[in-house]
């Protein structure tokens, strides 16, 4: 995984841990949707300006963007999801959506 497919993986990871939706970040950093997706999919790689704009909003040191520990997750629970998430950042919407019916078959949802 490339430096900037970690950086959107723990975007996402930071994003959804606090309940925020892709619009509701964008919102909160005055950056466009269209970035905040193609920063979480790695297709982007951010500004200093706005590696701190994100942290601020998120309320987590700027690191933590980078894969550093301080979430909360173990560290092999969150190379796992790293993995997991490169790998979903790089799939086609409609393949995201057959995972999504996949995840929410196997925990019951």
């Amino acid at each position: 995984m490339d430096l900037k497919e970690l950086f959107g993986s723990s975007l996402r990871q930071c994003r959804r841990a606090k309940g925020l939706t892709q619009a509701q970040l964008a919102e909160a950093t005055e950056l466009s949707l269209e970035m905040i997706g193609r920063l979480e999919r790695g297709r982007t790689a951010p500004s200093f300006e706005t590696i701190a704009a994100l942290a601020r909003a998120l309320n987590v040191p700027a690191a933590v963007l980078f894969g550093a520990a301080s979430t909360g997750i173990e560290s092999e629970r969150r190379e796992l999801l790293d993995r997991i998430n490169g790998l979903l950042a790089k799939t086609s919407d409609e393949d995201l959506r057959r995972v999504q019916r996949v995840l929410r078959a196997l925990l019951g949802e």
